[in-house]
């Protein structure tokens, strides 16, 4: 009963004029594009990718700060990355690192259209700053790890993702990353 005085209430205030034109849309938007917007945060929580190739590379990882390992090589990749990154990409590159000091110089070179390329050359901390993390190619806060040689897998949670995906449940976008009518215009 609670429910249904309470969407009869949001009615009359959206058809009475109580609420302004541009705030019954942004309602509107939030209540049909809830389920798609709550899958879409589900599936932002965790990365999985595949790749085949002559590489070698082992890493855990407690953040881009926190982590050891090392990879060289060139391989093909299957993502559902980060950032709603899906598709095929060439990832070329090696890496060192313990605890919080390294080096690196990996990139994807060619990918899909869903998939960003990038390159990161750096020495020294890893820092959140860098335009890798702040474009969305890859995630700073990311727990997990990649292992293998010849065919490597990479898994990874995403902590800032899961709270977007709680605070999603309740209709609040923490991210900024929800779908808007505006996405599905030609």
């Amino acid at each position: 009963m609670k429910k249904f005085l309470m969407v009869v209430g949001i009615a009359g205030l959206l058809f009475t004029g109580g609420i302004a034109k541009a705030d019954t849309n942004r309602i509107l938007e939030k209540i049909v594009l809830y389920p798609a917007n709550l899958v879409m945060d589900a599936l932002d929580t965790f990365t999985v990718n595949v790749g085949i190739g002559p590489v070698l590379e082992a890493r855990l990882q407690a953040t881009a700060a926190i982590w050891g390992g090392g990879r060289v090589g060139l391989c093909g990749k299957v993502y559902k990355a980060y950032n709603r990154q899906y598709g095929l990409g060439v990832e070329d590159g090696w890496y060192w690192e313990f605890v919080s000091i390294g080096e690196e110089n990996l990139g994807v070179l060619e990918s899909t259209s869903l998939v960003n390329k990038y390159t990161e050359n750096r020495t020294g901390f890893p820092e959140p700053f860098n335009p890798v993390y702040r474009n969305g190619s890859r995630d700073y806060w990311a727990i997990g790890g990649s292992l293998g040689g010849l065919v490597i897998g990479d898994l990874y949670i995403h902590p800032v993702d899961i709270a977007d995906f709680i605070t999603g449940i309740f209709f609040y976008d923490l991210k900024g990353d929800d779908l808007i009518f505006d996405d599905f215009t030609w």
